[in-house]
């Protein structure tokens, strides 16, 4: 769980960035939607991983 919420953590801080990025005129409203999309993808990405290895670590401990 730690885990996912240091990535959500980073996600937040990241779209935060963004939102300043757009508030200061560095980037548009299409970029902003752009780099939000791949940063939620990325975040779907990892935390996919730490599911994948949980249920890995779990499906080990049964056998146990």
């Amino acid at each position: 769980e730690g885990g996912r919420i240091s990535i959500r953590s980073i996600r937040r801080d990241a779209l935060h960035d963004i939102k300043e990025l757009l508030k200061e005129k560095m980037i548009g409203e299409d970029d902003e939607r752009r780099a939000e999309t791949e940063i939620q993808n990325i975040t779907d990405k990892y935390v996919g991983e730490i599911d994948k290895v949980l249920a890995d670590k779990e499906s080990e401990l049964m056998e146990i």
